[in-house]
């Protein structure tokens, strides 16, 4: 049965229209209701944890904005959580279908608005998290019956499909989904056996033969009806992930719930904040698809920022870096943010120092993979990294160059990427070439030589010059073919295939964007999954 609210079922609070002219309603953002609402949410993220959340409370003032003011995806999200620790399967159910009839017929002019889907992102993004952590953290579930089982596997299906078409970004439920459907189903009430006139007799014969029949029968016939009863009432369990994709997709899931856990336990843990960017950077395996520099990724909301530089005012730095990584997995290139959460920490003092160095390696590592990253932008404009952060970054860059410049001195190719990306970094782009130019001269190997033709590449490409990049890509295309690197090294053919790709698309011409389609099916033959971050 569906909760009642009012005269209103819960599941029906994503489907029954707002009164007045928009059905969709307006904006709450800042009623009092919403703020109330809101206010009750944060208690989830209480260091002390002094105060519970009132889920009751949640429910009533969720309902009261969907019914009468906003179709706000979330409100709906929070209403979604607040059903399964009410509710427990039965909400989670109805929370779904609320999320599914919101996207399906209030995607166009529900709330946030559309030009601001990072904000339906994080909406989307907390209501599965704290869905899967609901799931993983109660006791296993008593068998369901069929009805509600199909409608939980059913509608999360439904809800998977219909985002995939209407927001791409958002990767797939299929961890919360796998959740749902390792539930134990009721088995089918058996019919009773009719007490025969042989039965009977056979039942004359004394207690002890009955016992032994009755025995002899449960071997035969109900042996493996107590072996399904006792798998179903067991614990699910997770399968071990057939596929390395599927393992890094588990990795990335159980690397979300521990950062979270050990945030909760103590903000100044480094691992908090380690295994929470492995988590949103270990999937990106190439710079994300862009034109001239500008990408198709929606930029961050501005109000992010102007309430990080209110908490900074107030010198409220616990809540700044809080604020910035609830965020950082929706906006996982804005580099900005990476600068507020280390000023943040840096903020609470010494005992954070090993929290900011976690901070600061992991973004270095992820521009070491991604050099060129953070001369990016989004979709309107916005930069990846604006000057002051790209200020930050040469900085950090600095110092971690200067830990492991003994190790890299000894390698000769390393030392020029370095000394090249020194120089590029200093406005010399022409010094850098040269440089690059150099190495390649006096490289002994062919992976070496092709290593530094790459980087000349990728730094034409930083630099705008579209046009000698691709003269270059076209030089490597020919390598590629020439020493069959296809086939006797296919990582290094992949990389270098997508350094091309990165070329073509950036210049963007209509001719180029057909040989960038025609390498990324190049790519797809040797690798599937390096497509999948673009």
């Amino acid at each position: 049965m569906h909760t009642e609210t009012a005269s209103v079922s819960i599941a029906d609070l994503g489907r029954i229209p707002i009164s007045g002219p928009s059905p969709a309603g307006g904006d709450a953002r800042y009623d009092a209701v919403y703020l109330d609402l809101k206010a009750e949410i944060e208690k989830l993220d209480s260091i002390t944890q002094a105060e519970q959340v009132d889920w009751e409370r949640v429910t009533e003032l969720a309902s009261n904005i969907l019914t009468s003011q906003s179709k706000d995806l979330m409100v709906a999200a929070y209403l979604a959580v607040s059903q399964a620790h009410l509710n427990g399967l039965p909400g989670i159910a109805d929370g779904l279908q609320v999320l599914l009839d919101m996207v399906t017929r209030y995607w166009d002019d529900g709330f946030p608005p559309l030009k601001r889907l990072r904000g339906r992102l994080n909406a989307l993004n907390w209501w599965r998290e704290q869905t899967r952590r609901w799931l993983q953290e109660s006791p296993p579930p008593s068998p369901v019956p069929q009805a509600l089982y199909d409608d939980l596997g059913g509608n999360a299906k439904q809800l998977d499909q219909a985002l995939a078409e209407k927001l791409p970004d958002f990767s797939p439920l299929r961890e919360l989904i796998a959740q749902l459907e390792q539930i134990p189903l009721e088995r089918p009430a058996e019919p009773q056996p009719r007490v025969t006139q042989t039965a009977a007799a056979g039942a004359a014969g004394g207690p002890d033969e009955v016992a032994q029949e009755g025995a002899g029968k449960n071997e035969q016939l109900g042996g493996e009806s107590a072996g399904a009863s006792s798998t179903s009432a067991a614990s699910p369990q997770s399968e071990a992930p057939e596929s390395i994709d599927g393992a890094r997709q588990a990795l990335v899931s159980a690397a979300l719930d521990f950062a979270q856990l050990c945030r909760s336990a103590s903000l100044a843990d480094p691992w908090a904040w380690k295994v929470n960017r492995i988590a949103a950077w270990l999937p990106i395996g190439q710079l994300p698809p862009n034109q001239g520099g500008r990408t198709l990724l929606p930029a961050p909301e501005g109000e992010i920022k102007a309430a990080l530089q209110a908490q900074f005012g107030s010198e409220h730095f616990a809540e700044a870096a809080k604020t910035a990584e609830e965020h950082f997995t929706g906006a996982i290139f804005w580099l900005d943010l990476q600068r507020f959460i280390d000023q943040a920490l840096a903020g609470l003092g010494d005992d954070f120092a090993a929290a900011r160095d976690a901070v600061q390696g992991e973004l270095r590592a992820l521009l070491t993979r991604l050099p060129g990253l953070e001369t990016l932008s989004f979709a309107e404009g916005t930069a990846f990294a604006d000057p002051q952060t790209l200020d930050w970054i040469e900085t950090i860059q600095t110092a971690g160059a200067t830990a492991g410049r003994s190790h890299r001195q000894s390698n000769p190719v390393a030392a020029a990427l370095d000394k090249a990306e020194q120089l590029f970094a200093n406005d010399d782009a022409g010094g850098a070439l040269d440089c690059l130019t150099t190495a390649m001269r006096q490289a002994t190997d062919g992976p070496s030589r092709l290593q530094l033709q790459q980087t000349q590449m990728m730094m034409l490409c930083r630099a705008n010059h579209f046009e000698t990049a691709i003269a270059l890509a076209n030089q490597l295309l020919q390598e590629i073919e020439s020493r069959q690197l296809q086939a006797w090294q296919p990582d290094l053919a992949v990389e270098l295939l997508m350094a091309c790709y990165q070329s073509f698309m950036g210049r963007g011409e209509e001719a180029d964007l057909t040989v960038a389609k025609d390498l990324l099916a190049r790519v797809a033959c040797l690798k599937p999954s390096a497509v999948l971050a673009l």
